[in-house]
């Protein structure tokens, strides 16, 4: 983990992203600056649950946001951690979907042997816009 390791998505989620974000500030009616502060405020902290910080944000972890420890045990490799965690932002999503769990261990993070890691970070990036695209306008036929 480090700073950078939030900024790894692929472009496509990151547009579709700002997309909805953006509609949703238009239909509410918010000043655009608002918006830019939002966004802000979300890469700032994407950043942090992404970075080698070890905090749980005390009560701010446990009731509103996701802490770099929680988070951190959605990258783990051990299978017993999988299905685990996912919020990016808001904790409440993984009360509500059951998928929250806190935890004080050592985490072992990573990627295991992953076909689409061998080839480099553009190939990655085309591999899979491109499978992507298939599976959004040309759903195979079962």
């Amino acid at each position: 983990f480090n700073l950078i390791t939030g900024a790894r998505g692929h472009f496509l989620e990151k547009g579709v992203l700002i997309l909805f974000d953006s509609l949703f500030f238009l239909t509410i009616g918010l000043p655009p600056q608002y918006f830019m502060y939002l966004a802000f405020l979300k890469e700032f902290h994407n950043m942090l649950i992404h970075s080698n910080i070890r905090s749980d944000f005390g009560w701010l972890g446990r009731f509103v946001l996701i802490s770099p420890n929680a988070h951190r045990l959605h990258h783990s490799i051990d299978p017993r951690d999988y299905n685990r965690n996912y919020g990016t932002l808001f904790v409440w999503w993984d009360y509500i979907s059951h998928t929250f769990s806190r935890t004080d261990k050592s985490i072992d993070i990573g990627i295991t042997a992953y076909h689409i890691n061998d080839r480099g970070f553009l190939h990655g990036q085309f591999t899979e816009t491109v499978s992507f695209i298939k599976k959004a306008f040309f759903p195979s036929k079962q």
